[in-house]
């Protein structure tokens, strides 16, 4: 095993030995995940980025890795040494990811929508509550509230820059106002809404965790 991959596992393993949400495993994922970008040996998946998305690839290929860090903050006790190297883990993960992101890519960044607000509010709630993101934690609520540099603010939907990551968050987790009412204040359809939030949440994962080890 090279130094390197003694290392992603270290971390890895430290990471696991303290309670999710902790400063202490916060820290160690930071580690981890800046010793994988900076380690060369992550899969770039380039030749599966479709040809009318090649010019985006940049930025697909970005939402990616943060999609990944994200998944191996809240699945890093799934790894387990028998399972290989962490790099390796990790690029089966990318793999996935990365597909993730490109279909999000295709179906959301025109701000197209499939389906009319009155033909979402005629789904069944399960699939509503399935699909609309989830609350956020307490913890999280503070940081995105601070946006300690702007980039929640800075982050909207469509030419509306209200329709930003932190109004949408906050009227949502503190004020409670529905999607619906949501929607009819900034004028964005629903599904838009909710899924540049959760792609927000995704986007900013690794952010978020820098915050939370400060």
């Amino acid at each position: 095993m090279s130094e390197l991959d003694c290392l992603l596992q270290q971390l890895a393993l430290a990471a696991q030995q303290h309670p999710s949400g902790s400063l202490a495993r916060n820290r160690f994922l930071s580690k981890l995940f800046r010793e994988i970008q900076d380690s060369g040996e992550l899969a770039s998946y380039r030749s599966s980025c479709p040809r009318q998305l090649q010019g985006n690839y940049s930025e697909i290929y970005a939402e990616a890795l943060q999609r990944l860090f994200y998944y191996m903050t809240q699945r890093i006790n799934d790894y387990t040494p028998d399972k290989g190297r962490v790099i390796q883990w990790a690029n089966g993960q990318l793999k996935w990811k990365f597909k993730e992101a490109v279909r999000d890519w295709k179906e959301f960044d025109k701000d197209a929508l499939i389906l009319s607000l009155d033909e979402l509010e005629q789904l069944s709630c399960y699939w509503v509550e399935e699909n609309l993101a989830p609350s956020l934690s307490e913890q999280l609520i503070e940081i995105v509230k601070e946006d300690p540099e702007g980039i929640f603010q800075q982050t909207y939907t469509g030419k509306n820059p209200q329709a930003n990551f932190r109004y949408i968050a906050l009227k949502r987790n503190i004020e409670a106002v529905s999607w619906s009412q949501l929607s009819q204040e900034l004028g964005i359809k629903l599904v838009t809404l909710s899924s540049f939030y959760q792609r927000c949440l995704d986007k900013f994962a690794l952010l978020i965790i820098k915050y939370l080890s400060e």
